[in-house]
């Protein structure tokens, strides 16, 4: 779909682009908490 329709609003633009990037944004969070997590007991 190269175009959106008329009556699409921005809101229905993010509600998409969350919906697509829910697992990557997910997988990035969680290898970030676990490297602060590691650097967090590694120190002590």
């Amino acid at each position: 779909m190269a175009t959106a329709p008329p009556d699409s609003t921005a809101l229905d633009f993010w509600g998409g682009f969350l919906f697509i990037q829910g697992i990557p944004l997910l997988i990035l969070l969680a290898a970030f908490l676990k490297l602060a997590l590691a650097k967090k007991t590694k120190q002590v």
